[in-house]
């Protein structure tokens, strides 16, 4: 052997004994330096011997070994640097880097003032999901890619069809028709309105006005309410009100015991059959006298005045209410009497109550009338006040027991038609009210 080979030889055994000797010095280093736990997992996926420990994303330790225990579950032996301790119940499961990374062992750590001890052994979760393999990706993207193939060709099947491109076209046409007219109706809309921009104005200003009018009449009926006097008033007529339905209960109570005694009700019954029958023999005298008498004789007539109303007589239906299944409508009459009287009939809650409404009208002024008798089936007072020839105030007080203040204004943009607004049952569940009237 030459000098050359000779001292290339003891160079390898060198470099050989040196590399071996920092192994093993490096590893019995490391061991010193760090305690070893073992983890159970049905499955270690992959999960090679030197592949990385981490908590909380630091590398803590390394995978020493893996092996089966006699259950046939994968055993990972874990080297854990000293200067790292795991708490208690922290979770262990296999983690990949990235999309084709590296596997590695993740704990979570738990919030626990214990650590595990040098040796021992924890339960790895009972199913450790699989890691994102690419093969997977491609068998998903192959998919994708032939039903994206499938509807390509299904789209060329139809766009190929004459008939289907023939309805394509008429759609296209048909909406660029539409578009003309659109823009035709538009312009028209334009030149309309402004050929009617002077109305248009007219009708902002008297909203306007009818908006300034609002205001004042609820700043009218806002300082009539709180006036003292007007509550002692209300109060004072609820009261009466509430004496007479007491004493009206009572008259019909009487009414309602005596007729209840047998004796009287008998009584009456014979009276009013005595009644028919002299009724009847009437009758008979009657038309024996006409035969007798004969058609020469002049027959006397009595001509009785019949009632003749005022021209004057108006008819309304108003709804008004405060949302759905809070609506109520009114169907009134009102029939002027005399130069300063008339009536109020009609039917308070048209179709669903229709209670009695029949008051007495006096006009005070030309401008204020009171109202008195029956509103909504009991009795009840009111009040009506023209604020201006468009608006209109009025007032109900009714139902003695349980009185209610019903307050209302009116605004007629039109002879026929208004917009009603107010509060009802202000003494004692006050509600806004809006709605419309009709009147003729």
């Amino acid at each position: 052997m030459s000098h050359v080979a000779r001292v290339g030889l003891i160079l390898t055994i060198a470099a050989v004994l040196l590399g071996g000797g920092f192994y093993v010095l490096a590893g019995g280093y490391a061991r010193m330096n760090s305690y070893t736990l073992s983890v159970v997992f049905e499955n270690a996926l992959g999960l090679q011997r030197g592949s990385k420990v981490r908590m909380a994303g630091v590398d803590i330790g390394m995978v020493d070994d893996i092996s089966l225990d006699p259950e046939n579950r994968a055993r990972l032996k874990l080297v854990i640097d000293r200067r790292y301790r795991i708490p208690e119940g922290s979770k262990f499961t296999i983690a990949t880097g990235a999309l084709i990374g590296e596997k590695y062992l993740e704990i979570l750590p738990a919030r626990s003032s214990r650590h595990l001890e040098s040796g021992s052994v924890i339960e790895g979760p009972s199913q450790v999901q699989k890691p994102f393999q690419v093969e997977e990706v491609g068998r998903q993207v192959e998919r994708l890619l032939g039903d994206i193939q499938g509807i390509t060709q299904s789209l060329d099947t139809m766009l190929g069809n004459p008939a289907l491109q023939q309805g394509v076209l008429q759609s296209v046409e048909n909406l660029a028709r539409t578009t003309a007219r659109t823009e035709q109706l538009i312009q028209g809309a334009q030149q309309t309105l402004l050929r009617n921009q002077a109305h248009v104005d007219k009708t902002m200003a008297n909203l306007a006005l009818a908006s300034s009018e609002l205001r004042g009449a609820i700043a009218e009926v806002r300082t009539a309410v709180k006036n003292p006097e007007l509550q002692g008033n209300v109060l004072e007529t609820t009261a009466s009100l509430r004496t007479a339905a007491e004493r009206l209960d009572a008259a019909v109570q009487d009414v309602r015991e005596v007729t209840s005694d047998p004796d009287v009700a008998r009584n009456l019954k014979e009276t009013a059959q005595n009644l028919s029958e002299t009724t009847a023999n009437a009758r008979d005298v009657t038309e024996r006298m006409s035969r007798i008498l004969g058609s020469g004789v002049p027959r006397v007539t009595v001509n009785l005045p019949r009632p003749k109303f005022q021209s004057g007589t108006r008819v309304w239906v108003e709804t008004a209410g405060s949302g759905a299944g809070n609506i109520r409508t009114d169907l009134m009459v009102n029939v002027p009497t005399g130069a300063t009287s008339g009536l109020r009939l009609g039917l308070y809650d048209f179709t669903e109550g229709n209670k009695l409404v029949a008051q007495r009208l006096h006009w005070l002024d030309p401008k204020t009338a009171m109202r008195y008798g029956i509103y909504g089936g009991h009795p009840g007072i009111g009040v009506d006040y023209d604020a201006s020839t468009r608006l209109s105030l009025a007032a109900d007080l009714y139902h003695p027991k349980f009185p209610r203040l019903d307050l209302r204004g009116r605004y007629f943009y039109s002879n026929d038609f208004g917009l009603v607004f107010g509060v009802d049952g202000v003494l004692r569940k006050p509600r806004a009210i809006v709605g419309l009237q009709w009147r003729q």
